[in-house]
């Protein structure tokens, strides 16, 4: 099932950041929310249409009480404090929603570029070249009038599909995070816990961010989710609240969508749409610099990674609701990267599309669809 999430209110996704009332420091939210963070949401209004309040099934998967009979049945759907249970999620994506046409916009791949009002192309490896790592076959240098895309680009489902197939890409079909939401600078101050009185020079200053609603239509987060039963789910549409300060959002629940065909082959370019926890690295643990690229295993499958086009790493914790507490930070593959393989077996490497990589993937992250790459250039 898709869920389509659209908030009622600014909404505030804390970072790594430290926020303390008193400290001249603005804080930034980040957007889009981490999948730890939607995990969080989506567990949660799944325990409110079980009917479990939130302290009992954390009381329950630390074993200290939570009897209730629903509680049980909340632990085998969700899991406990190191699974997700049966839950198996995949984003969070933009929608854009006018009338009864839905748009999905996923984070553009960083390997496009183009020119001021054309087309965007994907670019190939090209010959290896000697550096202090080996031979290593790199992206083309930008040249004279070309863009780039980076991370916080979005592009468009019908923009995504042409990509993985070597097509041109129309300059419509990739936009920047300005088309979807926009920031709102607020100031609070902190309050006496006891008195509820305001205590003076208790300042902080957080910098919301509110989805555009105009005559594009309106804006929200959208989710798939599955493992769930359909019935189940349903009854999750309804007002939840969403982020800090807890912001009311509606959440919509519709049938899954279908993702973007691609071609299978022996060479593909892998494309993150969501971050991706590869142990700190920028690309799988197992994976050592040999000759002609990275060799290494991945899901089973002996590949080379030949090149990469990688931003530098996002950082994502997030809260233990059970255990009270935050949840260990990870530098984490962002979203939008970009690697270059070649199954050194001749494989179908069409197979990994719309899969997960790495760990947390049922929480959502390293989410992957599989595209056309040939040493010819775009086809």
């Amino acid at each position: 099932m898709e869920w389509r999430i659209f908030p009622l209110d600014v909404l505030f996704f804390r970072g790594l950041e430290p926020m303390n009332a008193g400290e001249a420091t603005v804080i930034h939210s980040r957007f889009p929310p981490s999948p730890e963070v939607m995990q969080g949401f989506v567990r949660t209004a799944l325990l409110a249409a079980l009917g479990v309040a939130v302290q009992d099934y954390a009381a329950a998967v630390q074993g200290r009480g939570g009897g209730f009979p629903e509680v049980p049945e909340a632990i085998k759907l969700l899991g406990g404090l190191d699974d997700l249970g049966q839950l198996d999620l995949r984003g969070p994506y933009l929608i854009r929603q006018a009338g009864g046409v839905v748009q999905r916009w996923y984070p553009a791949p960083l390997d496009l570029r183009g020119r001021e009002g054309s087309v965007w192309h994907p670019t190939n490896p090209g010959d290896p070249l000697d550096c202090d790592l080996g031979a290593v076959s790199f992206l083309p240098k930008l040249e004279e009038g070309d863009r780039e895309t980076k991370v916080g680009m979005w592009i468009s489902q019908e923009g995504l599909a042409a990509y993985l197939r070597g097509d041109l890409v129309p300059d419509s079909q990739i936009a920047k995070a300005s088309a979807f939401f926009c920031e709102e600078r607020r100031v609070g101050i902190g309050r006496n816990p006891a008195s509820r009185a305001t205590e003076e020079g208790m300042l902080y200053a957080p910098v919301f961010v509110r989805l555009k609603d105009d005559h594009a239509g309106r804006v929200g987060i959208g989710l798939r989710v599955n493992g769930i039963d359909a019935l189940l789910q349903e009854r999750c549409a309804g007002l939840h609240r969403l982020g800090g300060e807890g912001r009311l959002a509606a959440v919509e629940v519709h049938q899954e969508p279908s993702t973007p065909v691609t071609p299978g082959g022996a060479r593909a370019r892998l494309v993150l749409l969501t971050p991706a926890r590869w142990g700190g690295r920028w690309l799988p643990q197992e994976f050592r610099q040999a000759g002609d690229g990275w060799h290494g295993d991945l899901e089973g499958q002996a590949v080379t990674i030949v090149s990469a086009a990688v931003d530098k790493p996002a950082r994502i914790g997030g809260w233990d609701i059970a255990a009270g507490r935050p949840k260990p930070a990870e530098a984490c593959v962002p979203a939008g990267s970009v690697y270059f393989l070649h199954a050194q077996d001749g494989a179908d490497l069409g197979a990994w599309h719309d899969r997960k990589l790495g760990t947390r993937g049922r929480a959502g992250f390293g989410h992957v669809v599989v595209g056309y790459w040939s040493e010819g250039g775009t086809r």
